[in-house]
């Protein structure tokens, strides 16, 4: 559609465009499919003189009445008198050497094969290198009893020649009842040439023969003083199965199972056997014997093996396949005193033959043979055998697996302080096995071994790892429902030989140390000092007595301010566990009171 400038309206285009500026067919500025551009109009096709391009219908060269492209060498016909060679496209008044110009078609058409110029297919004028112009065609040769001279033309050949070539005499077919020799018709072949029948030609006979019957060096009639003949060959000297018989000036034939012989035709003169026979020492027999010798299959004899081989492929010491010595194994092929690494002699083979596979160096053949073992393994050192892992009971040392101490189930070394586990009866402890668990310490089962573990700092014995399993306390420290403390608590009171608080109620006597409540940690600094060796940290007993005062002080003091507040505070012990669960950790350890 276009914009028309007089309605100001979208109108359609002439049913052939595709787009335009007017209604007009001379208006289009793109064609429909099927259509083509030339100029402003759509066309089915292009007029003379002109193609189809993808922008329209473009003008041919001038020199094309029809094109299929712009240039001089796409032309599909000429104008004027002109004529189209087909194969450059282009047009000339001359078509090139071997065409004529067809009126007709104006264009360039074939002469007939191997004709230079013609005046049409049927009519040669002059013909192509090396042809001849024989009436209106041009041929390669002349015909028969003529030959091609120097000059280009077909002379006769000479009276007996059916056929000549380069010359009248030099024939190559004779005339019948004559026979061609060396390029001339005779009546017979001459002497040290035969006729061959399929060509009537004469043939020289094979180098050889002085007269034969045929072209082979078995045709022979005849032989030069220098050759001897032997079934119709003439040979310089005696073929290989037979041998010269000085005497009788002749070759004379070989024993029969010589295929070759030297000085006579007995069974010792062999140099060669016919097979299946073997040369063993100038004998023809049917195989080689089966020790130290070796058949040379290439010869069809046999050959001793190197004096170290009982057995052999070869002549060499890199070729046996058995050893003649005792005390010298088959390495490859090969006999060697030692074995490579990883092998041992097989005596009864006499081979060296490879270690089981879990050994580096062995003995023998099994397993249990090693004498060091295969990379990342150990070596039990009862059994010799090598695994990935040291069996019960032996630790691993340089490859090895040697016993544990008598102490131990496992082990990582030889003493009884390198345990790993325990027998039945013994309880594992700080890398030893021990009949019970020392003081400070607990029985528990970790890791599925019977193990004793530290208890809490503050405990002398236990029965668990937290500070409310204590049994017995640390001195000075006093137990107290299974936790240890600096004093008992009120209605309790000390028995200072097993050093526990016992529960007394009203029968406790009121003292100033039962009025004071008591604490279990202070804090972490005063429980360390509290349990700290007095004689090792240079503190006397004195001076613990003094922080302990000081702390029950501290603790009447803060007691009685709490007592004094408004709201009535009242506090029970309970395990520390409880109150760490949402209180602060360092003030839960400091006092084990709760609201």
């Amino acid at each position: 559609m276009f914009h028309s400038q007089v309605t100001h309206t979208c109108e359609s285009c002439h049913s052939t465009c595709e787009s335009c500026s007017g209604p007009s067919e001379s208006d289009c500025h793109s064609c429909k499919a099927g259509w083509l551009l030339n100029g402003s109009e759509c066309k089915a096709s292009c007029p003379s003189g002109k193609f189809n391009a993808s922008e329209g219908c473009q003008s041919c060269h001038p020199v094309c009445l029809l094109c299929n492209g712009p240039t001089e060498k796409d032309c599909l016909s000429c104008s004027e008198i002109k004529f189209l060679d087909l194969q450059t496209k282009q047009c000339s008044y001359e078509c090139p050497d071997g065409y004529f110009g067809d009126l007709e078609t104006t264009h360039c058409k074939s002469c007939s094969p191997g004709c230079k110029k013609c005046k049409n297919n049927a009519e040669c004028l002059s013909c192509g290198p090396g042809l001849l112009l024989v009436g209106n065609s041009c041929q390669t040769q002349c015909p028969a009893g003529q030959f091609r001279s120097k000059a280009n033309s077909c002379e006769p050949c000479d009276g007996m020649c059916k056929e000549c070539v380069l010359s009248s005499s030099n024939c190559i077919q004779c005339q019948e009842h004559e026979v061609l020799s060396d390029g001339k018709c005779v009546s017979i072949c001459p002497v040290g040439t035969f006729l061959l029948q399929n060509t009537k030609s004469c043939v020289p006979c094979h180098s050889s023969c002085k007269s034969c019957t045929g072209p082979t060096a078995d045709d022979c009639t005849g032989c030069s003083t220098a050759s001897v003949m032997v079934n119709s060959r003439c040979l310089e000297s005696c073929p290989s199965d037979y041998y010269f018989d000085k005497e009788a000036n002749s070759c004379q034939p070989c024993d029969y199972y010589c295929s070759t012989c030297q000085g006579g035709n007995g069974l010792r003169n062999c140099t060669r056997c016919v097979p299946p026979f073997v040369l063993y020492k100038n004998y023809c027999i049917r195989e080689c014997p089966k020790h130290s010798w070796v058949l040379d299959s290439s010869h069809q004899k046999c050959i001793e093996c190197h004096s170290s081989c009982a057995r052999c492929i070869g002549p060499t010491a890199n070729d046996c396949i058995a050893c003649r010595k005792l005390d010298t194994s088959l390495v490859g092929f090969s006999c060697k005193k030692e074995c490579p690494h990883g092998t041992f002699p097989n005596h009864s083979t006499g081979l060296c033959e490879r270690c089981h596979p879990t050994c580096e160096t062995c003995l023998g053949a099994g397993a249990d043979k090693c004498l060091s073992c295969a990379k990342d393994l150990v070596q039990n050192g009862s059994t010799g055998r090598c695994s990935s892992v040291c069996p019960h009971g032996q630790f691993s040392t340089e490859g090895k697996c040697n016993k544990c101490h008598p102490n131990c189930r496992t082990c990582n070394g030889p003493d009884s302080s390198n345990c790993l586990n325990c027998p039945d009866g013994k309880v594992f402890y700080n890398f030893t096995c021990v009949n019970s668990c020392p003081d400070r310490t607990y029985l528990t089962d970790k890791d599925g071994i019977h193990q004793c573990q530290p208890c809490h700092p503050v405990c002398h014995s236990c029965y668990g790892p937290s500070m409310d399993s204590c049994l017995m306390c640390k001195s000075p420290l006093y137990l107290e429902r299974r936790m240890c403390v600096v004093q008992c608590s009120p209605n309790h009171s000390i028995d200072e030989h097993t050093k526990t608080c016992h529960p007394c109620g009203n029968e406790c006597k009121t003292s100033t140390r039962n009025k004071n409540r008591s604490i279990q940690y202070p804090n972490d600094g005063a429980l360390k000092f509290v349990l700290e060796d007095p004689e090792k940290s240079g503190v006397s007993v004195i001076a613990i007595a003094a922080v302990s005062v000081s702390i029950v002080t501290f603790l009447v003091i803060f007691g009685v301010l709490q007592s004094r507040s408004k709201r009535r505070i009242k506090y029970k012990m309970v395990d520390a566990d409880s109150c760490c669960k949402t209180e602060d950790e360092d003030d839960c350890n400091a006092f084990s009171y709760r609201r």
